[in-house]
């Protein structure tokens, strides 16, 4: 009677009355014995989890791949009950199989992650699931070095655009010049523009902080093509976006579009590096530290105001940066070789009898 009350006191008295609710805790304790009697497979449950979560269509996948894998590891550990599947012992024993396979952290965590859900859900539904999720962590990432791109590769990756994708050239060159946020272009409107005064005013940015940005001459005839092309095209508002998105119902143009864009760009021109809009911005920054030797230089470009996460992901080394340091260390040398010429030898002298 006291797992009964527990489930009475879970539900919602908006939904249920008394009498009802019950009925509906005595259900679900039903329900549980079944499942965790092993009437019900931990693939069924997880696919059952996700036809009623509504997740996008990307993390569906994701989390079918960690079904299949987890099924697989239940399959070999001979695991047959729900109740013994979702166990902190399990998922640890996964974990650790995982690691010795060679998979990498990122997608273990984000199997973790998807199995601590599921173990909730299941509480939720009345199952009394043993797991301490406090035992269960996650383990650190490995960060990825972004490839930084070289003059030449920003120039191809700029004219691309300029010939196939019109509509995004103002977005990717300002993040290859001034390495701004995808985030700070979503929702940035025609109005913020001011051609006069040369400045763009930021409003959408990642500490809610507006910014007054100066625009140079290139990035006002930028500006002024891009705002032609979208009357040329009837999608000019004044007070519109200044990217308008794809589909008239949607809200933005979404911030995977660039980086589809950007991969498809480097596809095209084969260039084999892991470019993504993001290392345009390591790259601006590195770039303009090594330059002025002013991280003030650096914040007001780029919109940072932690100085701390400039120098700690942000700054790396670069060709260029490499060949000047090279330059700089630079000395006259001279070829040894003469000096490591062997001098004759001596004729050694007899002193013994004929």
């Amino acid at each position: 009677m006291v797992d009964k009350q527990r489930y009475f006191a879970s539900l919602k008295k908006s939904g249920y009355s008394k009498k009802d609710a019950e009925k509906e805790a005595y259900k679900r304790e039903i329900e549980g014995e079944r499942l965790i009697n092993g009437n019900c497979s931990f693939t069924e449950y997880a696919k059952e989890f996700i036809a009623r979560s509504g997740k996008s269509p990307t993390t569906i996948e994701k989390f079918s791949k960690m079904i299949e894998r987890y099924g697989e590891y239940l399959k070999n550990a001979n695991i047959n009950s729900l109740y013994f599947a979702l166990m902190d012992l399990a998922i640890n024993n996964y974990k650790n199989e995982c690691k010795a396979k060679g998979i990498s952290n990122a997608t273990i965590n984000r199997d973790i992650c998807y199995l601590k859900q599921l173990v909730m859900d299941a509480r939720e539904q009345g199952l009394k699931i043993k797991c301490n999720l406090k035992i269960i962590k996650y383990d650190k990432e490995n960060p990825r070095i972004p490839d930084m791109p070289t003059r030449a590769e920003r120039q191809q990756i700029l004219d691309w655009f300029r010939d196939n994708c019109p509509k995004l050239y103002v977005w990717i060159y300002f993040v290859i010049t001034r390495g701004w946020r995808m985030g700070e272009f979503i929702k940035m409107s025609v109005s913020d523009i001011n051609l006069e005064n040369m400045t763009l005013t930021v409003r959408h940015t990642k500490t809610g902080v507006e910014r007054l940005a100066k625009l140079t001459d290139d990035d006002c005839m930028v500006l002024n093509e891009h705002i032609l092309f979208l009357k040329r095209t009837e999608q000019y508002k004044p007070d519109g976006l200044l990217i308008p998105p794809q589909k008239k119902e949607a809200r933005d143009i979404g911030r995977n579009t660039l980086f589809r864009w950007v991969r498809k760009a480097c596809k095209e021109l084969n260039i084999r590096k892991h470019i993504i809009n993001h290392s345009f911005r390591h790259w601006v920054v590195t770039a303009v530290l090594d330059q002025t030797a002013n991280i003030e230089n650096v914040k007001q470009l780029t919109g940072h105001e932690d100085t701390r996460t400039i120098l700690e992901h942000y700054t790396h080394s670069t060709t260029e940066g490499i060949a000047k340091g090279l330059e700089i260390t630079k000395l006259n040398v001279s070829t040894l070789s003469d000096r490591f010429v062997p001098k004759c030898v001596p004729k050694k002298r007899f002193y013994g009898r004929i």
